[in-house]
């Protein structure tokens, strides 16, 4: 065991684990997902952080978004979601850094990159 909390959760598999024969990843939408695989729960993160920003309550979807970095630090997408929060709440200067730390983490993904360049340009362009 890793010593985390939920190790002894572990030792209790999902039905759908057994059902296939142990060749399973964990979904984000069932309960023991965050258990089996941690991503899961920044996907679920990054799912409230959107309801929150839909509803125009922009600094709980930041506190969210950041909350599912220290998660996933990796994550290319989050940043770009904090970025466009932070774009829409008037902060130009923190929405273009965000962007740019996006950058680093798309690898190979253009279209990521291309929506971290969008968020770049719209945060130049408040900030004139």
């Amino acid at each position: 065991t890793s010593g985390l909390p939920a190790d002894g959760l572990a030792r209790f598999p999902p039905a759908r684990r057994i059902g296939l024969g142990g060749a399973f990843i964990a979904a984000a939408d069932e309960p023991m997902g965050a258990v089996w695989n941690p991503a899961c729960l920044s996907l679920a993160l990054q799912n409230e952080a959107e309801r929150a920003a839909t509803a125009g309550d922009l600094p709980k979807a930041i506190q969210i978004l950041e909350r599912a970095i220290r998660i996933q630090p990796e994550n290319a997408q989050l940043w770009i979601e904090l970025a466009r929060c932070h774009l829409k709440e008037g902060n130009a200067a923190q929405a273009e850094q965000f962007a740019r730390k996006a950058l680093l983490f798309t690898g190979s993904r253009y279209d990521l990159e291309q929506q971290a360049w969008v968020v770049i340009a719209d945060a130049r362009a408040e900030k004139h």
